[in-house]
């Protein structure tokens, strides 16, 4: 079992909505406890209800939505996550920096969304889940939940799938496959931590897992 002091970590779970992110985040955080002995915290952005309401919000501009997603990282960042991490917890953070990449280019210049994102803590690691636009379309049906500006064009939901890997590719984060049972993704999500944490701390391979 991993101390307390070496078990800061700051996990980042992204990927197209659907695709079992936020599956794979509640997971980790009943299981990280136990096989790092340390407190999880489990967060997610939007971190702000109003940015979350302004999701949905047609009367609110795509530049204004860009802007208000930059106010609540920072907020969420100094407020949430680095006090957490101060504490020595694991911070899980359901979306960040690359969902604003992908999201908040659809209908902005991808260079003033990239300059919102400058200076934001990078995580330790970052994990994205993807699945086929058909699953992922079929999941969000099934939740019954009004869908928010980003989720209705199945057009649009490709376009993100894409986006996702593109940007993956480029930054090297391992993509794990949501459409294989819940309990494979947790193992595969457990694997990838484990192996930065023993980057991190020159542990003996296998100390998670």
């Amino acid at each position: 079992r991993v101390s307390r002091r070496s078990s800061r970590l700051f996990i980042v779970l992204e990927g197209p909505d659907g695709a079992g992110k936020s599956t794979l985040a509640k997971r980790l955080e009943a299981t990280l406890p136990n096989v790092l002995g340390c407190e999880v915290l489990l967060t997610a952005e939007p971190y702000l209800p109003l940015t979350r309401k302004w999701l949905s919000d047609k009367a609110v501009t795509a530049r204004q939505l860009a802007v208000a997603f930059a106010h609540d990282r920072n907020v969420h960042l100094h407020t949430v996550v680095e006090p957490a991490l101060k504490d020595n917890s694991v911070v899980i953070c359901d979306r960040y920096t690359l969902s604003t990449l992908v999201y908040q280019s659809v209908h902005n210049e991808p260079r003033f969304v990239e300059a919102l994102c400058i200076g934001a803590r990078e995580p330790d690691i970052t994990i994205v889940v993807d699945a086929s636009v058909e699953v992922r379309m079929s999941r969000l049906q099934r939740t019954g939940k009004r869908a928010d500006r980003f989720e209705e064009s199945i057009m649009l939901q490709r376009q993100v799938g894409e986006r996702y890997k593109e940007l993956a590719t480029q930054g090297n984060y391992p993509i794990l496959d949501g459409e294989q049972d819940e309990q494979l993704v947790l193992r595969d999500a457990v694997r990838l931590i484990d192996a930065k944490l023993r980057e991190i701390n020159r542990m003996p391979a296998g100390a998670l897992v």
